[in-house]
């Protein structure tokens, strides 16, 4: 289980469309999301790191702060019948605390595109 950022990821966010990419940022920063789950404690990243790739989803999207990171990422999928696509992406935002108990929180939103 990959709980890490690693090369494929940001092999696929080098590569993913620059147009999509752009289109899905401005989607998701013109609406709310659609859920919101916020964690604090060991292994919050982890979980909802791997939950992500589990559910399909590719980094295209990744940027450092001083106490905290960004990460989007984004998925396509085909219906049942494979009529018609979705697409959905999602932000994963981890932040240093400085609580010594709670030494960082971890929020993932998801948008429905």
């Amino acid at each position: 289980m990959a709980t890490q950022i690693c090369e494929g990821d940001l092999a696929h966010m080098h590569q993913f469309s620059a147009t999509t990419k752009v289109q899905v940022m401005e989607k998701i920063l013109a609406t709310t999301p659609a859920d919101r789950d916020a964690n604090t404690g060991e292994g919050s990243y982890q979980r909802m790191l791997h939950k992500l790739r589990t559910e399909g989803f590719a980094l295209i999207d990744l940027q450092a702060m001083e106490t905290a990171f960004r990460t989007v990422w984004y998925c396509k999928s085909k219906s049942l019948f494979g009529l018609r696509q979705s697409e959905s992406a999602a932000m994963l935002v981890w932040e240093s605390t400085g609580n010594a108990e709670h030494n960082a929180a971890t929020t993932v939103m998801r948008w429905r595109l």
